[in-house]
């Protein structure tokens, strides 16, 4: 996986922030592994924002 620096800075920074304990057990990882874990958590969260956001504009049309 080739992911600019920053890229992996602002995923690593979003697993900090939301995800305290799995940031901290991420650290038994390698390093690659360990980015990738934090692009997928960031993804994961992401993708859970849009659809709190979709439920929460529907909740508001009914």
């Amino acid at each position: 996986m080739d992911l600019s620096m920053n890229t992996v800075e602002q995923c690593q920074s979003v697993t900090r922030r939301y995800a305290t304990t799995f940031y901290f057990a991420s650290h038994a990882l390698p390093p690659e592994k360990r980015r990738a874990a934090y692009t997928l958590y960031a993804l994961c969260r992401d993708m859970d924002t849009m659809a709190d956001e979709s439920v929460m504009f529907l909740d508001c049309r009914v």
